[in-house]
């Protein structure tokens, strides 16, 4: 058994396989090829107990773990990485900033339902001008008395459709060229007047996770739904200390998917004499065990990490670069598990070149691979800065 699992987790990874076998593959196709919003599979998730990662039991939660969670978006992942990372985006980014910045009365009134899944979160922060380029954000929340008034855009925001509630990263402060502004987490309830969603983006993969786009026109909101304190709002680091790692662990879900078609269809295509492909073409052979390779490296990666993580020892910059990675990997597993598959693996009905498709978004959604390795490097070059000073 390895390190990171133990009896409960076991017991747990092998209800989510039936879940995901019976409730699931069935119609994880229909998904993509509908681009709908899982909302029946989301609730199921909910009652199941997937969608309240890190929550206190006096808020609904059972106080799973990142590990657990990240072994349950890997299973899940194998059949339908939108519902994966639909459960990313509420439970490891929206109901996270809620549970770490949110007082009690905020978290009761809230993280309850997102807890138990029967309301769906979203977390919007990106804006046009990149995650790069804060400097140059502009959806910004003003003072008006008791509210805050949000006027501005943000894009590529998760589960918008569906979503209840949702935890917007505003400008509160002075912007000046160059300098992240100060900024404030707020949250907006649906149908607030003034908030509105625009266009939903026709992506090549995760389809169905509704991504899109958010508008707000004085937009008003009481002081209340303010979310920790006043231009602290991107000291939440919590949100992508979960969202990076259970994001490598949907990436390695995807892998294992491609490396598994690719490894039984290599072990039961024959060539004329009878004698299957893995067997008959060295090249598929070493090919299948480099992927492979990589699986368990990624497999190692991810859950040190959330061991790590789950510990209480934090290590941002290492989050970023396995997430970055485990992308990475999982595409060029997915584009070997084409090849491997010849005139076949261009054909939809295979199924592999959707995991090909949703592990090329994953190298761009939640932090493109460049921007998060560069992420990555400034946080490394201020700490030891600050290591030198001291």
């Amino acid at each position: 058994m390895p390190h990171y699992m133990n009896e409960d987790r076991e017991l747990i990874v092998s209800t989510v396989r039936e879940f995901v076998e019976n409730e699931v593959k069935p119609v994880a196709r229909e998904i993509d090829t509908s681009d709908v919003f899982p909302l029946e599979l989301f609730h199921r998730c909910g009652e199941l107990g997937y969608t309240n990662i890190n929550v206190p039991k006096e808020f609904g939660g059972s106080e799973i773990d990142l590990t657990t969670f990240s072994l349950i978006i890997e299973e899940i992942s194998k059949e339908s990485a939108t519902l994966g990372m639909c459960l990313i985006a509420h439970a490891g980014l929206a109901a996270t900033a809620v549970n770490y910045m949110g007082s009690d009365e905020q978290k009761a009134k809230w993280l309850v339902p997102m807890a138990q899944g029967t309301s769906v979160g979203a977390y919007c922060m990106t804006e046009t001008t990149g995650l790069a380029e804060r400097s140059m954000w502009s959806c910004r929340a003003v003072q008006d008395g008791d509210d805050w008034v949000i006027n501005g855009k943000k894009i590529f925001c998760t589960n918008i459709e569906v979503s209840d509630y949702f935890v917007v990263l505003a400008v509160t402060g002075d912007t000046q060229p160059l300098v992240t502004p100060p900024s404030t987490l707020f949250m907006v309830e649906k149908d607030t007047p003034g908030f509105s969603i625009g266009q939903i983006e026709d992506k090549v993969g995760w389809r169905g996770s509704s991504t899109g786009i958010l508008n707000f026109d004085e937009v008003r909101v009481p002081a209340q739904n303010m979310l920790g304190p006043l231009h602290m709002g991107a000291t939440c680091a919590q949100t992508a200390l979960f969202e990076m790692p259970s994001a490598g662990a949907c990436a390695l879900g995807i892998a294992e998917a491609a490396y598994e078609m690719a490894f039984n269809f290599a072990l039961n295509r024959t060539v004329g004499d009878g004698q299957p492909y893995y067997m008959y073409f060295e090249s598929m052979r070493t090919r299948l065990q480099e992927m492979k390779l990589d699986l368990e490296a990624m497999r190692s990666f991810i859950y040190n990490v959330t061991t790590m993580i789950d510990n209480g020892e934090i290590d941002a910059p290492i989050a970023y670069m396995m997430k970055a990675y485990c992308f990475r990997r999982a595409e060029s597993i997915c584009s070997q598990a084409i090849d491997l598959h010849g005139g076949l693996g261009v054909v939809i009905d295979t199924g592999v070149e959707r995991l090909w498709r949703d592990a090329k978004v994953g190298m761009i959604g939640g932090g493109q691979y460049d921007n998060l390795l560069d992420l990555a490097g400034k946080l490394t070059g201020m700490a030891a800065l600050a290591k030198q000073r001291a």
